[in-house]
This record gives C-alpha cells, sequence and structure tokens, in this order.
C-alpha cells in the first residue's frame, strides 16, 4: 500500500510549475473531480469478480500520490474518503505486515472523512475467513463500530457465524440510527437461537435501537432468519432466499406487510415450505397498495402462482420474472382478468420459453405493457419478436400491445438479427403504433468500438452495456445484486 502522508517527490514539481492549469483551476472543482472518480472506481467493481477489488481504495492512494497539491486537495475532500471495506485483503495485508496497517488506513479514512456519512462494506466471501486472523478483523470492527451513528450503508457477506467468537454480530447492537441501505448476507451459524428464529416478524432481530431513516434491506441466506431489522420504513426490500429452511406462510406474509411504503421487492428462492404451509393463493390476499416493482426467481413454479395470485398489488408498474417454465402462470392467466394490472408497463422476462398459446394469454392479462426486455433469449430465437412481426395465426385483426414503445434484447452482432429488428420496426411502423427504441444489450468485454455497418442513422436503436439496474430508475450502486440474471 502506497504510503500518503509524506510529500514523496512531488513538492519541487509543484514549486517549479504554479503557473500550470493543475494550480490554477479551483481547489472545490479538483475536489468535485477526485469524488466522481472515486464514485466511478466503485461503480465499475460492480461489473468486476471478487478477486480483483481493492479494499484499500486504489484511487483514493493514487490521487495523493500524484503530488502535494492534489495531496492538499484530497485532505481536504471528505467525500473521497467515506467509503470503507473490511475484507480478506485488507486483513491479510495486515496480517503480512506484522502491523495494524489495514486499522491505520480506516482509522485515517475515517478521520479525513469528518463529519460526512460512511459506507461500510463487510466482505469475506465463502471460504476467505480460513486464513485470516479473526482477532484482527474483530479490531478493525470495533473501529468502524465506533463510527455507527454516521453509517449511510451497512453491507455485510459473511461465510460461518462461530459460536465461540461471533464477528458480525457484534455489527448489530451499534446504535445505527442514520443507516439507509443494509445488505446482510450470511451462510452459515455453528448455532442458530430458536427464541431469535421465532421472534415475532414486526419485532427486529437486530438493531433493537432503532433503525428510522432504513429504505433498502437485502438479506440473504440465514440473514433471512436471524438478522431482520425492522422493516417499517423500508421501500425496496430484497428476500434472497439462497439457505433453505422451512418459513410458513405467516411469517412471510407478515414480512411483506411491515411497510406501509414498500415500493419494490425482490423475491429469490421458493420462499415457504408447501409441504407444511402452502400458498393460500386467492383466499388469504396480500394487499400491498404502494408496490410498483416486483421481481420472483424460483426453483419451483407454485412460488410464481402463490405469489402473483396471492398478493393485489394495484399500483405495480414493473414484473421481473427469470427462470419460467410455460405452465407456471396458466392460474394467473385463467383469471381471465385484464384489469388486474393496468398500470403494469414495464416487463422482463428471463431464462424462459412459451408457446404461442401462452403468449397469447399473456398479451391479454397484461394488456398495457410500455417496455419489455429480456437479457438471455437472443433476437433471431425470440417468438415474441416473430409474433411482434406476424401476429398470432389467423387473427390479423388482433392488436399486440398497442403502448409497446421500448425493447431490450442481447445482441450477437449477425446481419440476421438486424433483418428481424427490421421486420419488427416496419409491422409496428404500418401498424401506426412504431418502437421508439430497440435496445441492443451488449456484455461490456463485448462493446464493439464502431456501430455495424448496417445500422441506418434513422433506426430506432440504442446500445446498452449490461442490463438496467433494479429498481427502474434506481441511482443506487448495489455492488450484491448478483443472483437474477
Amino acid at each position: 500500500m502506497a504510503h500518503i502522508d509524506n510529500d514523496g517527490g512531488g513538492g519541487s514539481l509543484d514549486a517549479r510549475h504554479e503557473d500550470r492549469p493543475i494550480f490554477s483551476t479551483p481547489p472545490e472543482v479538483w475536489s468535485a473531480i477526485f469524488e466522481l472518480g472515486k464514485k466511478i472506481e466503485e461503480e465499475e467493481d460492480v461489473d468486476n469478480s471478487y478477486n480483483t477489488r481493492n479494499s484499500m481504495g486504489t484511487f483514493q492512494v493514487a490521487v495523493p500520490s500524484t503530488c502535494r497539491h492534489f495531496r492538499d486537495i484530497a485532505m481536504a475532500s471528505p467525500g473521497l474518503w467515506t467509503s470503507i471495506q473490511i475484507d480478506e485483503f485488507s486483513a491479510a495485508a495486515a496480517a503480512a505486515h506484522a502491523s495494524a496497517a489495514a486499522a491505520d488506513w480506516l482509522v485515517k479514512c475515517i478521520r479525513r472523512s469528518r463529519s460526512r456519512s460512511l459506507d461500510i462494506r463487510v466482505d469475506f466471501a465463502e471460504g476467505s475467513m480460513s486464513d485470516i486472523d479473526e482477532t484482527q478483523v474483530a479490531h478493525e470492527l470495533d473501529i468502524i463500530i465506533a463510527e455507527a451513528h454516521r453509517w449511510r450503508s451497512l453491507s455485510v457477506a459473511y461465510d460461518i457465524e462461530r459460536k465461540a467468537n461471533p464477528l458480525i454480530s457484534r455489527l448489530f447492537d451499534a446504535p445505527a440510527s442514520g443507516l439507509q441501505h443494509l445488505s446482510i448476507h450470511l451462510g452459515g451459524a455453528e448455532e442458530l437461537d430458536g427464541a431469535l428464529v421465532r421472534r415475532k416478524v414486526d419485532l427486529p432481530q437486530i438493531f433493537t435501537n432503532g433503525t428510522p431513516n432504513l429504505k433498502f434491506v437485502r438479506l440473504r441466506g440465514l440473514a433471512l432468519y436471524i438478522f431482520r431489522p425492522a422493516l417499517r420504513t423500508v421501500v425496496t426490500l430484497h428476500l434472497d432466499q439462497t439457505v433453505f429452511l422451512p418459513f410458513s406462510y405467516e411469517n412471510f406474509r407478515g414480512i411483506l406487510i411491515c411497510s406501509p411504503v414498500l415500493a419494490h421487492l425482490s423475491l429469490y428462492g421458493n420462499m415457504i415450505d408447501t409441504n407444511v404451509s402452502p400458498w393460500p393463493e386467492r383466499s388469504d390476499i396480500i394487499k400491498m397498495p404502494a408496490l410498483l416493482s416486483l421481481r420472483l426467481c424460483a426453483i419451483q413454479g407454485e412460488m410464481y402462482r402463490g405469489v402473483l395470485l396471492g398478493i393485489e398489488t394495484p399500483s405495480l408498474e414493473s414484473l421481473t420474472l427469470e427462470s419460467l417454465q410455460d405452465s407456471d402462470l396458466d392460474a394467473l392467466w385463467d383469471l381471465k382478468d385484464g384489469g388486474r394490472y393496468r398500470r403494469l408497463q414495464h416487463l422482463q422476462f428471463s431464462e424462459f420459453d412459451f408457446s404461442i398459446r401462452t403468449y397469447r394469454r399473456m398479451f391479454d392479462t397484461f394488456p398495457e405493457i410500455t417496455s419489455f426486455s429480456t437479457p438471455t433469449i437472443s433476437i433471431v430465437k425470440s417468438r415474441l419478436l416473430d409474433i411482434l412481426r406476424r401476429g398470432f395465426p389467423g387473427e390479423e385483426n388482433y392488436e399486440l400491445w398497442p403502448n409497446l414503445r421500448d425493447l431490450k434484447f442481447p445482441y450477437d452482432h449477425t446481419e440476421e438479427e438486424f433483418d428481424v429488428i427490421k421486420g419488427v420496426l416496419e409491422t409496428r411502423r404500418l401498424r401506426g403504433r412504431p418502437i421508439r427504441d430497440f435496445g441492443l444489450i451488449f456484455e461490456t468485454e463485448e462493446m464493439p468500438e464502431e456501430v455495424p455497418p448496417f445500422f441506418k442513422p434513422d433506426e430506432a436503436l440504442s446500445i446498452w452495456l449490461g442490463v438496467p439496474s433494479w429498481p427502474i430508475g434506481s441511482n443506487w450502486v448495489d455492488f450484491d445484486d448478483d443472483l437474477f440474471v
């Protein structure tokens, strides 16, 4: 790790070249540039593998090391130091130097951030604690716990909570009244507190002193059962059931109705054990009048049917479904209720394969769609695009999503795909229902240097690097949203 408290060799350069533009630019401009650079580096980390992340803050080290002038500005830019990460790299660095190197770095970041809110990430992936000094990690945790009143976000990923030396649990007694974003992933625990697991869902299991500003919560693995905070103020809720334990419908229902302002709900896993507590579907309706976005991925089709039939969402605008089988939504189609989703405009399907009959029923159930996207089905193989081009056999007058304006599909750089796109655009144009934007989804490493030569400037085409973030319009960099395609 670079040492940035000394001037190094940059001092003389500053003295000789004070007339250079970097010295005439106002410090507040440089400060804004530095903070933007830090944000860009953090956003790029979302696309990187875990092993490429640098918890010591590459950008934070590089800027002050450039020259004395940049160092002085960086030291006076508290926003540059507000992101703090504890992981296997920081712990290993401390052990390798037989010193408190990582702890010293944490103290420096906290001091330089002054009174700004802090974004904390404690990231120990599965198995990464095996060669780490847990005493050192505990010391680092104590440093950030002392600043709990300043936490804006807290992300915790841990493999197994030990009975003799619990590390992660100690975070959750901290007075984090300013906490807004919370993400917890616990792979396992040597011992489960039965009373804690059975606690009523409207009573917090962690942060019992209250988190009145909490808006975003992700609970993954065992965290869903033992590390649940108060949910009354939560707007965005992720329940990631990567560890399957019996979960009653009563508890599931209770969690969903805890917050009257819940607007975005993401469910991964089967959620309840249908052998113990089957989905009541229409017999016990869960009313969620504020819900705008719903995202589902299950192993068994009962969850799709149970949620979509059992939850009343009159305000729903966006629906994302992953790993659907052709028959999973038959019970929903059988309702023949075209008014059930009158406000639903945005639809995304991943890893699915529908028959023509199922598409016909889908159009009837979701009649007001304005945008459709899929990150997994190719343009050439998409049955939906073929239907939009040719219609349903024998139903020339059937109007297919009259409000549809936007489409997004993965792109493989072929002229055959462009022929399909051209056909869809032309058909919609002739019907007086033109497509405003046909988005081509590229993986970052596949992004072409130039637009393919058969693209025409007048075509309604756009380029997308990966799938847009969920929920739509979110400006929060969600490092942990990695279960869905």
